[in-house]
């Protein structure tokens, strides 16, 4: 094992001093909002207000040559109640190198799990209510693993994403056990995913 980590690493560090002299992707997005409590059933938040971050990320992208990518996401939440103190603390959302070929990928690091990927594809930013997943803490939007996914038949009609990781979301591994997950979905068009 440690000698196939030992390959890894050097083709990862090849492939990223080949690919030193092109420019990467630095891109990122912010949203906030004002708020007002008009009523409370906490005698103390009535009339509270004030501007506030929701959500910040920072991503960098970069292109290892044709077959090869990284992606470096750096995210910020404020917290979900109005009476803390708590500061905008960076984590990382997502840090992998990911190949691809043919419309599949071989993803290694922290990336989408496939427990989320679609519906947070499909939702987008939930202004009013978290999705049911979210709302009922099932499962993590990211892994710490090796996931692979990508087109089952050609036209693109059925896809797949299968993910072996830590099991622990973005947190650092605790115990020996590792987490299996998989989705598969049929696209007939653009509107309908079953």
């Amino acid at each position: 094992m440690k000698k196939f980590l030992g390959v890894l690493v050097l083709f990862l560090c090849g492939g990223v001093f080949s690919a030193y002299g092109q420019p990467g992707k630095i891109s990122g997005y912010m949203f906030g909002d004002y708020y007002y409590m008009a009523a409370s059933h906490k005698s103390n938040l009535k009339g509270q207000n004030g501007f506030r971050l929701r959500r910040i990320y920072f991503t960098y992208d970069k292109e290892l040559g044709s077959r090869f990518d990284t992606r470096l996401r750096l995210e910020m939440n404020s917290a979900g109640h109005f009476t803390g103190k708590s500061k905008l603390v960076p984590s990382v959302k997502d840090a992998y190198l990911r190949w691809k070929k043919n419309g599949q990928q071989i993803i290694l690091g922290i990336s989408s799990t496939p427990t989320w990927d679609v519906i947070e594809k499909v939702w987008g930013y939930r202004s009013v209510e978290k999705t049911a997943l979210d709302l009922q803490k099932i499962g993590s939007s990211r892994g710490f693993g090796l996931a692979v996914k990508g087109n089952l038949l050609a036209d693109g009609t059925v896809k797949y994403h299968l993910m072996l990781a830590n099991g622990t979301g973005t947190q650092p591994e605790a115990n020996k056990e590792k987490k299996i997950l998989g989705s598969i979905g049929f696209y007939p068009n653009r509107s309908i995913i079953i």
